[in-house]
């Protein structure tokens, strides 16, 4: 099984020292690699394991003693900007079994002229120059079904202040707008508020499974991809009391 994974956070350079970014680390993707990796220990599968890591220039890596027990099946590409990524992914995800793209992609590029530093001395010109080179950028995850038909594909949705309904319903709409097979929502004040890194796993059912913490957010995704399973029926099994309460879940959330 070759299992691409995208981690950090895009940058889109303004001029030649500055540049539009965020916040990601690619601490969840290094994580699910790892994870990934004492499954199919586990499971002994690791025979069967590739994992090509496309992460950005400062994103978090994963242990180096477990990516080592894959020799040559683990391939890590180093990227920079949207473009960087957009080609990358375009040139591995054809033949993967299955993308988690955790990466936080900019929603904006620039159009640069040159090298150049741009004065500081006048916000007016910096305004100026920013609103006539700036551009939204190609959504990467728009085009994963079409470089990928065949493969599992997982998205991650970030929001910040919906409550659990609406966070669902985003990361639905993701899933279905892009023809994903799963999504992993979270908010960030639903997280600070409960102290945890908290995902919302969604399928297209709607079948829901909460995870609390990054531990249980990668052992989830990681058993998802080599448990020899589709769908959220064994996490939710491990959420509930009994397997019966599974419809009942699906249709608390309309």
């Amino acid at each position: 099984m070759h299992i691409v994974v995208t981690g950090g956070g895009t940058r889109e350079y303004i001029d030649d020292v500055r540049v539009i970014t965020n916040v990601a680390t690619g601490k969840i993707s290094a994580l699910i690699i790892e994870k990934i990796i004492e499954v199919a220990i586990r499971k002994n599968l690791l025979s069967e394991l590739k994992i090509t890591y496309i992460h950005t220039t400062d994103a978090v890596q994963p242990c180096a003693s477990l990516t080592a027990i894959l020799h040559a099946n683990y391939v890590a590409e180093k990227i920079v900007s949207v473009a960087d990524a957009f080609v990358c992914l375009e040139r591995c995800v054809g033949c993967s079994d299955a993308v988690i793209h955790a990466m936080a992609v900019s929603d904006f590029i620039l159009k640069k002229d040159g090298s150049t530093k741009l004065k500081s001395d006048s916000k007016e010109a910096f305004i100026e120059y920013l609103s006539s080179r700036i551009d939204y950028a190609p959504k990467i995850i728009a085009q994963l079904r079409r470089w990928a038909p065949t493969a599992k594909l997982i998205g991650f949705k970030f929001e910040v202040g919906q409550d659990r309904n609406d966070l669902l319903d985003s990361g639905y709409r993701l899933l279905e707008k892009n023809n994903l097979d799963f999504v992993l929502a979270n908010d960030k004040e639903e997280m600070k508020r409960c102290n945890e890194h908290i995902g919302h796993l969604i399928d297209k059912r709607k079948y829901t499974v909460q995870c609390n913490g990054k531990d249980a957010i990668a052992e989830s995704l990681a058993e998802l991809l080599l448990g020899r399973v589709t769908q959220l029926d064994f996490l939710v099994r491990q959420n509930l009391k009994s397997f019966n309460e599974i419809e009942e879940v699906r249709l608390s959330w309309n």
